[in-house]
């Protein structure tokens, strides 16, 4: 552990670097807004830079502050197709609270624009007013500040986890046990797959309904056959179960909707002569492939598996007594 007097010679050593950085960016850059951004009185960045003076960086201090030479740092080279793609990916990362590290992504863009000349940064702020990434409709509630961290935290170091979560179905707070193996973020959700040791198999937890986690001291092993891509490609959005082959018949007026989307990762589709089609392909569990099809309504019908289709017509017979 850091004693205090190494941590405060680390925290001057980066506001310094990064007030290299803000000069080189922003030529002729104030010290009341490299106060400001930096956080810091404008008398800490006069010792600042008397500092840097001293360590053999000239300024010209005549109107803001500037490097003497024309480039002190050797600045990042992007391309401007290369930083668009960078901006545009963080922005719909950062956009939505479920990215856990969003605050380290705005800190890679900051540092980025901080090297940029003042044309292409000018450049960059017209995209933004005219590029938008709205990813608020995958928004995910109910997530408890600091759960990723902890789980983050758990899959780097492979140790376990102690929790609560909140079963689907279930009106009380289970206590697990878990080794979490990997996180995906798929239809506006995190989920988590660990093995739990209380059900002794590999399960999927939804993040938002853990609560009360903690980091272990008990270190595990990931099986070498596990494969994330291996178990959980089949799943129509995530949830595990058994493999199960599914047939669906859509009626000719959702047919093109059907086609506009890969909803099976080794989907077929089979077209009839009266313009419906059949989807076929499959799943890992039915439970929730089963929700999907009613949410198209009386333009969706299950052929098989023959479980499934009962599945279906009795909550379909379930629901039709709610509007009697």
């Amino acid at each position: 552990m850091l004693k205090k007097g190494q941590y405060e010679e680390g925290q001057r050593l980066r506001r310094l670097i990064e007030l290299l950085f803000k000069i080189q960016a922003h030529p002729g850059i104030k010290s009341k807004r490299l106060s400001e951004e930096l956080e810091v009185s404008e008398r800490q960045i006069y010792r600042d830079l008397n500092h840097l003076e001293l360590a053999g960086v000239p300024f010209d201090r005549s109107q803001g502050y500037r490097f003497m030479q024309e480039s002190y740092l050797k600045p990042f080279r992007f391309g401007w197709g290369e930083l668009l793609s960078i901006y545009l990916a963080s922005t719909a990362l950062t956009s939505t609270k479920n990215f856990f590290l969003a605050q380290n992504m705005r800190m890679v863009l900051e540092k980025i624009e901080m090297q940029l000349d003042e044309e292409t940064q000018k450049k960059l702020e017209q995209v933004r007013d005219r590029i938008l990434m709205d990813v608020s409709e995958f928004e995910e509630i109910d997530i408890k500040e600091g759960v990723f961290n902890i789980i983050n935290r758990s899959i780097i170091s492979q140790r376990g986890l102690n929790l609560k979560y909140h079963t689907m179905g279930m009106e009380k707070l289970t206590k697990r046990e878990i080794d979490p193996y990997a996180l995906i973020y798929r239809a506006g959700a995190w989920y988590l797959i660990a093995y739990c040791h209380l059900r002794k198999e590999l399960r999927t937890f939804r993040v938002n309904r853990i609560r009360d986690v903690t980091l272990t001291e008990r270190h595990f092993d990931i099986p070498k056959e596990f494969s994330i891509k291996g178990k959980f490609d089949r799943v129509l959005r995530v949830r595990g179960g058994e493999e199960t082959e599914v047939k669906v018949r859509f009626d000719s007026e959702v047919v093109r909707f059907i086609k506009e989307v890969k909803w099976l990762p080794q989907q077929t589709i089979k077209a009839n002569p009266n313009g419906s089609i059949i989807l076929s392909g499959i799943v890992s569990g039915t439970e929730e492939f089963k929700y999907w099809v009613l949410s198209w309504g009386q333009f969706a019908e299950v052929l098989s598996p023959l479980t499934l289709r009962q599945d279906v017509k009795q909550t379909t017979l379930q629901m039709a007594k709610k509007y009697k």
